[in-house]
């Protein structure tokens, strides 16, 4: 999601308060097991940092990118016993990891390539949704939709103050999803080159809204919206899945298995249009990093 809107949202929302992910690239380098004590680099956005989700991961100063120690990058890290260096920061985009710094509270983080060094032997990164404005345009629709049925509504409102109750066009949307296999391959490329023995693993986003379109209470989103997003879900998962296997790397399909866990399941992995404590709005719960943890342990230990 953009700094300018809906990361906003996920900051007032902290202030106020897939079991078997499917596996479709081959691993990036099958030959060097990883060995407790190695080296592991964690990169991404909001849904690797853990945003909502448990008590704060100390090496976030600041508490600027919203990293907790309940995400998938930690959870891995403590199962493995390795060395995590763990960048991951909410907001990110992929130029965030290449080659932009990212700006947040007056503060400049560097690009989150810096931390991937020759001595890595695991780097994990879920990336993209924020090129799109993915969970920025979820929020924004869904303060449209509560807004329509309630003009009144305090959430509808808060997120309308912050500006964030106008989602991207869609033009613009698929305009950046056309560039997305590339820009990730690019990144996949940076970070094989200056970690060539490392095994990247590449875990898309969990799936957010029901695959029938029907709206819930946590997703009031009509259904002739939810069409659209639900496209850019795909796109952005294939366009994972298609630089995975174009520069070898491991792709953890957790957008599929996760579709029987989504906001209005009956057992969902992740949050919906809320704004609690120790939550954040359309994002992976302690459940969805569980799997995603858990998806990634496997796939490590049989390959």
């Amino acid at each position: 999601m953009k700094v300018t809107q809906a990361s906003r949202i996920l900051a007032a929302a902290a202030g106020a308060a897939m079991v078997g992910a499917t596996l479709i690239a081959g691993p990036s380098n099958a030959a060097s097991p990883i060995q407790p004590g190695a080296s592991y680099v964690a990169l991404g956005s909001s849904y690797a940092a853990g945003a909502g989700v448990g008590p704060a991961d100390p090496t976030d100063t600041g508490a600027l990118c919203g990293r907790t120690l309940i995400a998938y990058p930690n959870l891995v890290a403590k199962a493995l016993d390795l060395k995590i260096t763990n960048v991951t920061c909410g907001g990110a985009t992929t130029d965030n990891i290449t080659t932009s710094p990212q700006n947040i509270r007056n503060h400049s983080i560097n690009p989150q390539m810096e931390a991937v060094t020759r001595e890595a032997r695991l780097v994990t990164v879920t990336i993209g949704g924020n090129d799109v404005n993915y969970v920025g345009n979820l929020i924004a629709e869904s303060c449209l939709a509560d807004l329509a049925t309630n003009p009144s509504s305090p959430t509808a409102n808060m997120v309308k103050q912050y500006g964030a109750c106008t989602p991207q066009s869609e033009q613009t949307v698929r305009n950046v999803l056309a560039q997305m296999e590339g820009k990730l391959s690019t990144m996949i490329k940076q970070i094989q080159a200056k970690a060539p023995l490392a095994r990247i693993v590449l875990v898309d986003y969990p799936t957010v809204l029901p695959q029938n379109g029907q709206p819930c209470s946590l997703i009031p989103i009509s259904g002739d919206r939810q069409k659209f997003l639900l496209e850019v879900a795909r796109e952005l998962s294939l366009s994972t899945k298609h630089a995975a296997q174009a520069t070898g790397s491991d792709y953890i399909a957790a957008s599929k298995d996760s579709r029987h866990h989504d906001a209005c399941s009956k057992d969902p992995w992740m949050t919906g249009y809320m704004f609690a404590p120790r939550s954040a709005p359309m994002h992976p719960k302690e459940t969805g990093h569980a799997a995603m943890a858990e998806a990634i342990i496997r796939q490590l230990a049989t390959s």
